[in-house]
């Protein structure tokens, strides 16, 4: 099937969940055929359709967010990306997924799709018809269009060195970008099934391993620039084996770090071993029952940090599940509200390619406070507070450290009220110095420093 034929042929969402299950092999996505129907009625109406100008962007997000680990990244479409909380399924009680916030670019995308974070735990979302790729601040702060020009955007995926590279739906060449934002070329052109080079991902600095919406993971080598081996050993079935219909298709593919590749396959993810054997499936109607959260269109697909489960949404009904890798169970299920879901990412899943990216509560430092009078030789005691930013909350057994200029330093645990206090016996001359209060931050926090003006005076 020719490009142009390939997205001539490309039907709704809607139009998919009746006549797929007549057994009508159709594309998961746009509708030529509602298309058509809106022109027809918009002439019997009589207005004229005429095309519109970006409208401008929207600043910052409908609800404010620290991005965290393990929070679920799912592109709903209309520009939207809505921030999933995660629940804690194992708990006495339980408790379910939260909505934390919904990201906007305002440029009114349709089919907002693939997402992924760079480094600093920047968020890259794929805005399919408008070619472009948009960026996210690790708070949710829109920072404005990364690239532009891109033919159907579709997935994105970082290297080591902080390259963006871009499957696109409708060329036969992946795009490669570095972290300016700048083209560094068009890497192809590389075998192709039914849409372009969809799907991408990095199975090592060298592998692109992505999926053209057929029954194959198809591969090229950047360092020799030429085709690798298929992904998968056999041909993915192209029937639901189910219903024995025809609607399979292959989609979103990731790679665990034992070599093994999850892929979204229509109406079952599938378990590759590293040899492209199968290992295991998922079947949609394990989910759900068939029509009633999982419409066999598994499209997405991501690992989480903890190594052992990953995400899968259906394009259709705007369901997510986590699923555990070696049991099947569902661990956990987001019901997105969209009725679509075209893209999924976590924060800091697992991409053997680029390291996971650090998310950082952000944490604050009040002003010290200090004696009024502070004599050479006298002991002078000194506080801080220590607060989670987002939540106000005290953050307790901190390590703060207090630097008085000419003076050796004092650190101390923060107490339960988030309060660090020392003392330091000045043995300075009198005169102006400065206090320096600092947290260094750890794996989980962010660092903060302050400091003050302190005046020495004789006793």
């Amino acid at each position: 099937m020719s490009q142009s034929g390939a997205r001539d042929g490309e039907q709704s969402q809607f139009a998919r969940v009746h006549v797929a299950r007549l057994g009508v092999s159709l594309s998961v996505r746009r509708s030529t055929a509602t298309l058509m129907a809106v022109l027809i009625l918009a002439a019997t109406i009589g207005f004229v359709f005429t095309a519109k100008a970006k409208p401008a962007a929207a600043a910052g997000t409908d609800t404010p967010v620290q991005f965290a680990s393990g929070q679920v990244f799912a592109s709903v479409g209309n520009s939207a990306v809505k921030v999933f909380s995660q629940g804690q399924p194992a708990a006495t009680p339980p408790t379910l997924p939260t909505l934390a916030a919904t990201l906007s670019d305002g440029l009114g995308e349709t089919f907002t799709a693939g997402s992924a974070f760079d480094q600093n735990g920047n968020l890259y979302v794929a805005d399919d018809y408008l070619g472009d790729i948009v960026e996210y601040s690790s708070s949710g702060a829109y920072l404005g269009v990364f690239a532009s020009g891109l033919q159907n955007p579709l997935s994105v995926a970082f290297d080591n060195s902080g390259n963006l590279y871009v499957g696109q739906q409708s060329v036969d060449t992946i795009a490669e970008y570095n972290s300016s934002g700048s083209l560094v070329q068009n890497i192809g052109p590389v075998p192709v099934e039914n849409a372009g080079t969809d799907w991408i991902t990095l199975a090592d600095q060298c592998t692109i391993d992505y999926t053209s919406e057929s029954t194959d993971i198809l591969s090229w080598n950047m360092c020799t620039n030429t085709p690798g081996p298929n992904v998968n050993a056999q041909p993915f079935p192209t029937n639901d084996p189910v219903t024995n219909q025809p609607t399979n298709q292959a989609y979103e593919a990731q790679v665990r770090p034992n070599g093994q590749v999850l892929v979204a396959d229509s109406s079952q993810d599938i378990l590759l071993n590293a040899d492209g054997t199968v290992a295991q499936t998922y079947s949609c109607s394990s989910f759900a029952p068939y029509g009633a959260g999982c419409d066999d269109n598994l499209f997405t697909i991501s690992l989480d940090p903890n190594g052992s489960t990953f995400w899968t949404g259906d394009s259709v009904s705007g369901y997510i599940w986590q699923v555990d890798i070696a049991t099947g169970n569902v661990l956990q299920t987001i019901n997105a509200k969209s009725g679509t879901v075209y893209g999924l990412s976590v924060a800091d899943q697992i991409e053997v390619a680029a390291p996971a990216p650090t998310f950082y509560t952000p944490v604050t430092l009040s002003p010290p406070v200090q004696p009024s009078t502070i004599s050479p030789g006298t002991p002078a005691t000194f506080s801080t507070v220590l607060t989670n930013s987002s939540t106000s909350l005290p953050v307790p057994s901190a390590p703060v450290t207090f630097t008085l200029s000419g003076s050796p330093p004092c650190t101390t645990n923060t107490d339960a009220t988030g309060t660090a206090t020392c003392t330091i016996t000045p043995g300075q001359q009198t005169g102006s110095y400065t206090l320096v209060v600092s947290f260094n931050g750890d794996t989980t926090l962010s660092s903060d420093t302050v400091q003050t003006p302190v005046t020495i005076t004789p006793a």
